[in-house]
């Protein structure tokens, strides 16, 4: 992950996904975070490896789960919105149910 950047959720490939409920025995982290940029959240890299360094020293397994809202809702283009009709509608409806995530 080292120098990577993170991807929009629609450039994830779908092995990435897990679209629902998580697994019962998956642990699921929720991550706070600022955007560095106004167009993308990590234009260098950095939080990503910060986030695998701290995920690594908790512990978390390949089998739990990850909410990094870049990663996890359908994100605008650098330099347009090329979401589809449907991807705008579930980035809103995510948006009205994001706060569930953090109480």
């Amino acid at each position: 992950s080292r120098g990577r950047v993170l991807p929009r959720r629609q450039d994830l490939p779908e092995r990435a996904l897990i679209i629902g409920r998580p697994p019962r025995d998956a642990t699921m982290w929720v991550i706070s975070h600022p955007w560095l940029s106004p167009i993308h959240p990590d234009v260098t890299g950095l939080q990503l490896q910060m986030l695998v360094d701290k995920l690594d020293k908790n512990r978390a397994l390949d089998t739990d789960v990850v909410f990094y809202d870049f990663w996890s809702m359908f994100q605008k283009g650098w330099e347009v919105d090329d979401r589809t009709e449907h991807q705008q509608k579930l980035f809103s409806n995510s948006l009205r149910a994001i706060n569930h995530l953090y109480s």
